[in-house]
Order: C-alpha cells, then sequence, then structure tokens
C-alpha cells in the first residue's frame, strides 16, 4: 500500500498511480462533491522501489 494505492508489486502502485493523474475511469467520482478540487494530485513516488511486506509488518525481500 502506498498513499491510496493497494497493489502487490511497486510496479502495479506505479501503474496505479499513473492511471490516476490521467484521471482513468476506474476511480470514479463521488456524486454530489461540490468543492473546489475535483482530483488530488498524488505524490510522486518515492525514490526507491517499494518492497512487499507480510502481514505483520515485516519486509518479505
Amino acid at each position: 500500500m502506498w498513499w491510496n494505492f493497494v497493489g502487490r508489486t511497486h510496479d502495479e502502485i506505479e501503474q496505479f498511480r499513473e492511471q490516476w493523474q490521467a484521471q482513468a475511469e476506474r476511480f470514479g467520482e463521488v456524486e454530489g462533491y461540490e468543492g473546489e478540487t475535483l482530483r488530488i494530485a498524488a505524490p510522486k513516488l518515492p525514490g526507491v522501489r517499494l518492497r512487499p511486506r507480510n502481514r505483520r509488518g515485516k519486509r518479505t525481500a
């Protein structure tokens, strides 16, 4: 998990972030929302590859 994205690999998270930034339909919209900001931009990924963790929060590799 990173920011609002859940994936199995760094590459999946990177792909989901790119889709979010491109306003892909898969993320939908909130009906009735009338705020000024349509969508918050995702922060940049960290300068290192994300690594998976096990259920206890420890790195697996």
